[in-house]
């Protein structure tokens, strides 16, 4: 269940954007629903008008766009990912800064958020151990990379 001022974050995070999109009617990305949010953006899925592909874009929080400190956390993020390349690792599309807001494109992958597909499938031990060492896999080339996550 979403808390009030969880609620009220989003609300006010979805009023600020809108207005922001309405004034960019050219921008290249044109933003679709949210797939999920973090302490310091929010990823939604979008498409890209240049390319005509849909992707994944993460938006640095509103409230974060003159914090400097998330500013840097969150372009070195781009920086790291960018330079992984592995099949279980999404690929970085492009990165940037527009309107003052700082974003990050991505390959959209589409299935479930993992918290439901282990609650789902619990009982299939198999499956989730394949997937587990998908994981560690991806996770032991990020760290042979210097990016620890």
């Amino acid at each position: 269940m979403t808390e009030p001022d969880d609620l009220a974050s989003r609300l006010a995070d979805a009023m600020r954007d809108h207005e922001r999109d309405r004034d960019r009617p050219n921008a290249r990305y044109e933003r679709g629903p949210e797939l999920g949010r973090g302490g310091v953006a929010i990823v939604y899925r979008a498409f890209d008008r240049k390319l005509r592909r849909e992707v994944a874009l993460k938006v640095l929080h509103s409230h974060l766009e003159t914090a400097s400190e998330a500013q840097e956390r969150f372009e070195r993020e781009w920086r790291a990912a960018a330079r992984l390349t592995h099949s279980n690792i999404v690929t970085v599309h492009d990165a940037g800064e527009d309107g003052g807001r700082m974003y990050l494109v991505m390959e959209l992958v589409l299935g479930q958020p993992f918290s439901r597909l282990l609650a789902t499938r619990r009982a299939e031990l198999r499956p989730m151990i394949e997937l587990l060492e998908k994981v560690a896999r991806a996770v032991h080339y990020a760290h042979e990379q210097g990016v620890v996550h």
